[in-house]
C-alpha cells in the first residue's frame, strides 16, 4: 500500500485533498481485494462526503466569523474617527464618508448574519442525514467490527 500511494500522491496543494484523495485510493484497494463489499463502499462514500461538505460549511462560518471581526473593528475606528473630525468645521463630509462606509459594512453584516443562518440550516440537514447513516452502519457488522468505529473520519 504504502508505495501505490507513493507512486500515486498527487501533486495537488493542501493536505485536505491529499487526504480525500488518500482515503478514495484505500477504498478502492480495499474493494478490489474483496476486504470491503461495494454496499459498505458507498456508504463510507456517502459518510464522507456528508463530513467533506460540514467542514466546507464550517470553513466558510468560521470565515464569516472573521470578516465580522474585521468589520467590528474597523467600525470602532470609524466611529472614533468620526468623533475627532466632528469637532472641526467642514468635517461635514468625511463624516458622511464615514457614515457611508458604516452603512455598508452593517449591510455587510446583516447579509453574513443571514448566509450563517442558512449554513447552520445546512449543516443541520446534512448532519441529520448524516446520523442515520452512521446509525445504520453500526448496527450492521462489516469484517471490520462495528462501522461506528470509522469515526476518525471526522
Amino acid at each position: 500500500m504504502d508505495n501505490f500511494v507513493r507512486n500515486h500522491w498527487p501533486t495537488w496543494p493542501g493536505i485536505r485533498n491529499r487526504l480525500s484523495w488518500t482515503v478514495t485510493l484505500y477504498l478502492e484497494m480495499l474493494v478490489s481485494k474483496r476486504h470491503l463489499e461495494a454496499p459498505e463502499r458507498a456508504m463510507l462514500d456517502r459518510i464522507l462526503a456528508l463530513k467533506g461538505q460540514i467542514a466546507d460549511l464550517d470553513a466558510k462560518t468560521a470565515e464569516a466569523a472573521r470578516e465580522a471581526a474585521d468589520i467590528a473593528t474597523d467600525q470602532a475606528r470609524l466611529r472614533e474617527n468620526i468623533t475627532a473630525v466632528s469637532k472641526r468645521a467642514k468635517a461635514k463630509s468625511l463624516i458622511a464618508r464615514y457614515l457611508a462606509k458604516a452603512g455598508e459594512q452593517e449591510t455587510r453584516l446583516v447579509t453574513l448574519a443571514t448566509e450563517r443562518g442558512q449554513r447552520s440550516a445546512e449543516r443541520r440537514r446534512l448532519q441529520s442525514e448524516l446520523d442515520p447513516d452512521t446509525r445504520a452502519g453500526s448496527r450492521n457488522p462489516t469484517r471490520f467490527g462495528e462501522a461506528s468505529s470509522l469515526s476518525y473520519c471526522g
